[in-house]
């Protein structure tokens, strides 16, 4: 009988640097942001959906998983680096994104009383973007 190796662990014991519940708050927005740059026919929803995607499988599965999904280990150090804040920063902007749109469509005639709540949570959200795509071997 074959065996076959699961290429991808979940180590649920994994020490994370973020808040999963703010993570994956973050997450939802992403999504809600991404799918509004799609139906707005930008073409950025091209590129940040590959920031989308690998935030999803590193949240289920975890970095160290991911690097070795995508064979990142491989890959010269500061490359590796460059890679990884991209994919952060494509996160906390689409996370962004996704929060402004939705806290326009609240009905509220005087909207001022959103601003420091939202500059909370979009720290809360570039905390959790970072904590994502922080490795603990680094």
């Amino acid at each position: 009988m074959k065996t076959t190796k699961r290429l991808l662990r979940i180590d649920k014991n994994q020490n994370n640097h973020y808040s999963t519940s703010s993570a994956w708050i973050a997450f939802l927005f992403s999504l809600y942001g991404l799918t509004l740059l799609y139906i707005y026919y930008s073409p950025f929803w091209i590129v940040l959906s590959i920031s989308f995607i690998s935030t999803f499988i590193t949240l289920v599965a975890g970095i160290q998983n991911f690097l070795k999904l995508f064979n990142l280990n491989s890959i010269i150090l500061p490359y590796r680096a460059y890679i990884i804040n991209f994919l952060s920063l494509g996160f906390f902007l689409l996370a962004t994104y996704g929060f402004i749109q939705f806290l326009t469509f609240i009905p509220l005639r005087d909207k001022s009383i959103l601003l420091l709540p939202a500059i909370g949570c979009i720290f809360i959200f570039g905390g959790a973007a970072i904590g994502i795509y922080k490795d603990s071997d680094e």
